[in-house]
């Protein structure tokens, strides 16, 4: 009996970790310092082997979808058949919305139609995703346009 018990205890605490957790998310698109939409997407995170998967639906848009995983041990991003990878001594804190910093990611390709650098951490996801042919976006927990334009500035003088 003890050995039955033992098996279902631990049978339910690995179900209880692969479970998916879900989030909702304030994005502000930015296409210049001054014009910049506000949407509202919901994120899950499953856990899947040795990743994180992260998948963000917009609920004004259902075409806008972001989808990509994350490797804790290798402390890298998987986005589109491009790898980023965390730049070392580069990192964002913002208590008022993580514990934990934000790092910030680069295409190890080094490719420059794409996006990056990403600004993320695990417990959070995404904070920022630089796209150098497209929008700034910055996501937020609650409407938060103020921080939203702090970021962009952030990260616009980062990139130049």
């Amino acid at each position: 009996m003890k050995k039955i018990l033992l098996l279902l205890l631990v049978a339910s605490s690995c179900q209880l970790t692969h479970t998916p957790k879900t989030y909702k998310r304030n994005t502000y698109v930015f296409s210049s310092a001054t014009t910049y939409k506000e949407l509202h997407y919901t994120f899950t995170v499953t856990e899947k082997e040795d990743m994180l998967q992260y998948k963000y639906t917009c609920k004004e848009f259902a075409d806008r979808g972001i989808s990509f995983s994350y490797n804790e041990e290798k402390d890298a991003l998987s986005w589109l058949g491009s790898f980023y990878k965390a730049n070392e001594g580069v990192e964002i804190s913002l208590p008022e919305l993580s514990d934990k910093p934000f790092k910030l990611y680069d295409d190890v390709e080094g490719a420059v139609d794409g996006a990056g650098p990403l600004a993320f951490n695990p417990e959070y996801g995404l904070l920022l995703l630089y796209n150098t042919n497209g929008p700034i976006m910055a996501f937020t927990k609650g409407a938060n346009a103020r921080l939203a334009k702090e970021l962009f500035t952030y990260y616009t003088l980062l990139n130049r």
